[in-house]
């Protein structure tokens, strides 16, 4: 990687628009963009404030010695948690997930014995697997897209060729409804902040 490439990445990694570090610098949004378009170089004194910043070594920097060591397949350093290497949200959806799919196949076999009843087991039991769902993939718009047009199709088969009218079936459409629209509306927010991020 070039320095233009590592300050962007540093930067990005760091959470910081081209007008935030230009701030940070005193110098202006189109320094920032000449120095990752490799147009300009920056002086020496700007050189090491953003090694400040970005908490590395100006070797890091320059080189990006810090982003080839974390790009590297083993996935991290020696010692991290696994909270460190997966997001806390990741490990809730996952938990949510999985128990999603076990209680739905404990309402599939013996949700006769539920005292819910094996309907409501079902809608809920799903609804809390989409939720799971969401959460680790919250980000991803094609498990997104794929969802919501599973969503459409068991709309239109649900009532535009079976008719099922049913409570139950009415209150899973909302839950699922509200679930991928808090997931859309978190994706599109997603979206926004990184489209700022790499201004």
């Amino acid at each position: 990687m070039n320095l233009g490439e590592n300050i962007h990445s540093f930067r990005v990694a760091s959470n910081m628009s081209q007008t935030d570090l230009a701030n940070e610098l005193e110098v202006s949004r189109q320094s920032v963009s000449k120095w990752e378009n490799n147009s300009a170089q920056p002086e020496l004194d700007k050189l090491c404030r953003m090694s400040e910043l970005f908490d590395v070594t100006l070797d890091e920097l320059v080189y990006g010695a810090r982003l080839q060591q974390n790009n590297t397949p083993a996935g991290g350093t020696p010692g991290m948690t696994l909270r460190e290497l997966v997001p806390g949200r990741v490990l809730a959806g996952s938990a949510l997930l999985l128990f999603g799919m076990v209680f739905f196949l404990l309402a599939i076999f013996w949700g006769d014995r539920l005292k819910m009843g094996e309907v409501l087991a079902e809608f809920l039991s799903v609804n809390i697997a989409l939720l799971g769902l969401a959460m680790v993939a919250t980000y991803n718009a094609r498990i997104l897209a794929v969802c919501g047009v599973a969503y459409l199709l068991y709309a239109m088969v649900c009532f535009g060729i079976f008719s099922v009218t049913s409570l139950t079936n009415y209150l899973f459409m909302f839950l699922a409804g509200m679930v991928l629209l808090v997931w859309f509306i978190t994706w599109g927010l997603h979206a926004e902040k990184a489209a700022k991020i790499a201004e």
